[in-house]
């Protein structure tokens, strides 16, 4: 009888831990270097004896799925001590690795990698592409672009033939807000929209959220893109030029490792203006008449500036500047008896952004993490047409001036800050904040007239102010081994003259096995946007004027649907189906045959 106890208690012993041996469990954790505390991204990580290899992503995480037992995990980083170490997992598992700095002085090495050409798609459902994935898109007569790249995404339409705009499930372009830093902000294109203002030199990554929004995201009506600026690749100062048709850029980086500081920079230039007479001749004349000024030139810039310690954290402040700017005139002139009279048709166009950016990261405390942004971005666009005449008696004099135009200049200046807590685990993470946002809308309109000395001013529109404050609350938890639930609620507000709005945006995910074979979601978001930007339809110009929310119209409220599912398959492809149903409510345009130009009742 004992001897058939033992052998019935040996089976379920056996069969105990097949169980548990057969179940999926994950090991994760992040990468940190030991002395000064900073995360490591891009360091190889084994898992044996499964023969499973990971590299750290950009947030220096890692992931394996495995089963339980006895495991190795050993890492392979550039310029650090390998490190091993032996475990017997039986549970879900969060392990952190501090590798120490090898004692060696080596030669700048760079390694390359065909999985950073990838496209990547995350848990919420959000694409990161990085400038060699942009690299390897197919195109047409044009550089890499990362907007045009944006456009070849499901749930993205592109604009008109060979422009940057992007459409996002059914949204508008002035829905499309743009994350930097911290700082939220809308820009044109250059070449009347036909290149978009982001360099792929200047940049690290680039995220599109479309599917599900976190909570501390808000702003748009359809997207927003969140944007990675360069970091220095290696210990060393480093250099590039670029030569392009379209355009030409510099980049360069500068690590001062002993002040654990780091300065990288870039300039890009427009060449347009360098053989635009030339391809006037070689176009039709048709062609030739909707080209932009022969000396149209475009500009973008960027200085980010990041330390990082044990001490104080990560902190990082981000210029990023665009000017555009080009100018046609036709001269002609006639004379009657002794008087000269010269005639001046001309038309300027252009826009220019400014963005400063502080983001400050706090040394973390356990799992717990404090970040603070503070920013400033103004945009200004400037359109002006003008006919001016000039008479000279004899040749010597002016006898007479006369001068009418036409400005269409509309500005905003935001000043923004948020504060946002967060906490993060393998199985339950959270984050909560406030943010507020001041801007300031001017439309800077004017027609004015000039009759030698007396000067006539009219004015369209009125400048208008808008306060923006926020709080959010987000987590996400797994409710059972393979059931995911992303929850999140962000109420919006804005105070706008002596209107003012409060909007509830609740949002919620819910994805089954997030990193099986077939992962499928569910989601649920409400967006809002407390500014409207119209579009004018004269002379081909982009004529954009942005709006503050008032008592005649209100905020842009979003409510979409989307269901689906989605897969990484082995770092080299990815795979998405999704149906969506999206419902927006207070869009406003123009009435049919508007023109900024030529009528002053376009409102």
């Amino acid at each position: 009888m004992i001897n058939i106890r033992q052998i019935i208690l040996l089976i379920l012993l056996l069969s105990f831990s097949s169980i548990v041996s057969a179940q999926k469990i994950r090991i994760s954790g992040k990468l940190f270097d030991k002395n000064e505390g900073k995360r490591i991204s891009g360091g190889v990580i084994y898992l044996n004896p499964d023969n499973k290899v990971t590299t750290s992503d950009q947030n220096a995480e890692y992931l394996f799925i495995s089963s339980a037992g006895k495991k190795q995990i050993t890492t392979r980083v550039l310029g650090y001590k390998s490190a091993s170490l032996n475990l017997n997992i039986i549970s879900d598992t969060v392990i952190n690795i501090y590798l120490q700095v090898l004692p060696y002085e080596l030669r700048e090495v760079t390694i390359t990698s065909d999985s950073i050409k990838n496209v990547k798609i995350t848990s919420n459902g959000s694409f990161i592409l990085t400038p060699a994935a942009i690299r390897e898109t197919p195109r047409l007569f044009s550089e890499p672009d990362l907007l045009k790249s944006f456009q070849l995404l499901p749930g993205v339409v592109p604009g008109k033939d060979g422009s940057s705009d992007i459409f996002v499930r059914g949204g508008g372009v002035g829905q499309n807000i743009v994350l930097a830093n911290g700082c939220y902000f809308f820009l044109p294109g250059h070449l009347l929209g036909f290149v978009s203002p982001y360099d792929l030199d200047f940049l690290e990554s680039a995220e599109l959220f479309k599917d599900y929004f976190p909570s501390e995201l808000g702003g748009g009506a359809s997207s927003v893109i969140k944007l990675e600026f360069k970091k220095p690749q290696s210990d060393s100062i480093r250099a590039q030029l670029r030569l392009g048709l379209l355009s030409s850029s510099l980049t360069v980086e500068v690590p001062l490792s002993k002040l654990h500081w780091n300065i990288t920079a870039g300039l890009k230039r427009g060449n347009y203006s360098l053989y635009a007479s030339l391809l006037k001749k070689l176009v039709s004349s048709e062609i030739a008449d909707n080209l932009p000024p022969d000396n149209y030139s475009f500009y973008d810039g960027f200085i980010q500036l990041s330390h990082t310690s044990l001490k104080w954290g990560s902190i990082n402040y981000l210029f990023f500047g665009n000017y555009d700017k080009g100018k046609e005139e036709q001269k002609t002139r006639s004379q009657n008896a002794d008087t000269l009279i010269n005639y001046t048709n001309g038309i300027s166009t252009g826009w220019n952004n400014i963005l400063h950016s502080l983001q400050w990261i706090l040394p973390s405390k356990g799992d717990m993490k404090w970040k603070f942004d503070l920013n400033f971005n103004r945009l200004s666009m400037g359109r002006e047409i003008y006919m001016k005449t000039d008479k000279y008696l004899n040749d010597s004099y002016i006898v007479g001036t006369q001068k009418n135009s036409y400005s269409f200049s509309p500005t905003i200046n935001s000043i923004g800050t948020s504060i946002i807590l967060s906490h993060e685990e393998d199985r339950f993470s959270y984050s909560a904040g406030i943010s507020n946002r001041f801007r300031l809308f001017s439309p800077n309109t004017l027609a004015t007239e000039i009759h030698n000395a007396t000067e006539i001013k009219n004015e369209f529109g009125e400048s208008g102010k808008s306060f923006e404050p926020a709080v959010f609350l987000s987590s996400s938890i797994f409710l059972s081994e393979k059931i995911q639930l992303i929850a999140g609620l962000r109420l919006s507000s804005a105070i706008s003259g002596k209107a003012s709005f409060l909007i509830p945006e609740p949002r919620i995910r819910l994805t089954y096995d997030p990193d099986g074979i077939i992962s499928p979601h569910i989601n649920y978001v409400r967006l809002s946007q407390f500014d409207h930007s119209v579009e004018g339809s004269n002379a081909g110009l982009r004529s954009l004027l942005w709006l503050p929310t008032s008592k005649n119209f209100g905020p842009e409220i979003s409510d979409v649907f989307s269901a689906g599912f989605q897969r990484n398959i082995k770092s080299d492809f990815i795979w998405t189906l999704d149906a969506y149903f999206k419902k927006t409510s207070g869009m406003i345009d123009f009435k049919p045959g508007a023109s900024f130009i030529f009528d002053n009742s376009f409102d």
